[in-house]
């Protein structure tokens, strides 16, 4: 027979909560810590972004490319960005160096834009 572990409790103020896609975090403060320093909504200036969608690649399956990116914000703040967008959407993603660019697997446009504008971006389509 297979012994049987014994349930742990713990309590604090850095409980973990699970929200609606599965994904697990920290308490309130443990989110500050991690957030980016990206300017929010409140502020008076939106940076505009470009965004475009790509039919390359094996067996010309959709790529999300998102270019132009402020000169502010640096390579690690763009590994940052591309990060929590491939948790959120579900997909696969690079950052590309050489011309400072997001690509993400599959169409995620829609996704990529409302998500930017949290973060005080303004997501413009180029292209078809």
């Amino acid at each position: 027979m297979a012994k049987k572990s014994k349930k742990v409790q713990i309590s604090g103020e850095n409980d973990l909560k699970v929200d609606l896609w599965g994904n697990i975090s920290l308490g309130q403060s443990a989110s500050k810590n991690n957030s980016l320093e990206i300017p929010s909504e409140k502020s008076s200036k939106r940076y505009r972004i470009k965004g475009r969608l790509l039919k390359s690649g094996k067996g010309l399956k959709p790529v999300t490319e998102i270019y132009e990116w402020p000169s502010h914000i640096t390579q690690t703040e763009l590994n940052k960005i591309l990060l929590k967008m491939k948790q959120l959407f579900g997909c696969g993603g690079t950052v590309k160096a050489s011309n400072r660019s997001l690509e993400l697997q599959g169409d995620k446009f829609n996704q990529s834009e409302i998500y930017l504008k949290e973060l005080g971006f303004i997501l413009i389509r180029s292209g078809g």
